[in-house]
């Protein structure tokens, strides 16, 4: 039986080979601010890496904690993948 740690990361993973267009300015839509820092941190890792998934972990590992978590828990309200 699958528990929900489980489901949250295998669905975690899905989201990182699937992101939604827009969901940065999705997820922290209250800052303006943050959503261009972060617009442009993500812009940067896709010019550097060919892989977005790459682009993605590593643009994941450059926020931080509350960031992440903000953007798990998102992931798990606003993005199935079973």
């Amino acid at each position: 039986m699958v528990k929900s740690h489980e489901n949250s990361t295998i669905n975690f993973m899905y989201f990182m080979f699937n992101f939604t267009p827009n969901f940065i300015e999705k997820v922290w839509q209250d800052d303006k601010n943050l959503i261009s820092h972060l617009n442009s941190k993500w812009y940067e890792f896709h010019r550097q890496f060919d892989s977005p998934t790459l682009a993605f972990s590593k643009w994941f590992m450059e926020l931080d904690r509350g960031n992440q978590t903000m953007l798990c828990e998102w992931i798990n309200v606003n993005y199935k993948s079973f």
